[in-house]
């Protein structure tokens, strides 16, 4: 208990120290960098196999690149690839989303699903 001779000064310092306590304290924790979070879902990829591209009979000319949608599980593994743009052989789309669906990207829990899109060029040999 406090004796009658403090004059309220051991009340005030419990006071200050209960306030720092309660208030200053969790502030100082909650203030973290606003990039933490962020950061913690960021998508690394961490392995990539090539398409193996089928041999065609005859030459064909391709449009472009393919580009992909990808979702991802966070446990890095794809989830579901989505033709957004084709190169203009079928054949080879399908070669790129196959090749596409064994990449790895970086395990990431509490991020939920994360999306990437990706362009490949086609080098058929």
């Amino acid at each position: 208990m406090l004796s009658q001779t403090d004059d309220g000064r051991s009340f005030w310092a419990l006071w200050i120290a209960l306030v720092a306590l309660l208030v200053i304290v969790p502030c100082v924790i909650w203030a973290q960098d606003p990039g933490t979070e962020r950061d913690k879902c960021t998508m690394r990829l961490l392995s990539s196999p090539k398409p193996n591209y089928p041999v065609l009979k005859k030459k064909q000319n391709l449009k472009s690149g393919v580009v992909v949608d990808l979702v991802l599980n966070e446990d890095g593994t794809i989830k579901s690839a989505n033709l957004a743009r084709s190169c203009g052989i079928r054949p080879y789309d399908d070669a790129v989303i196959k090749a596409l669906k064994r990449w790895r990207y970086n395990k990431v829990l509490g991020c939920g699903e994360r999306r990437a899109t990706v362009t490949l060029q086609v080098h058929p040999k």
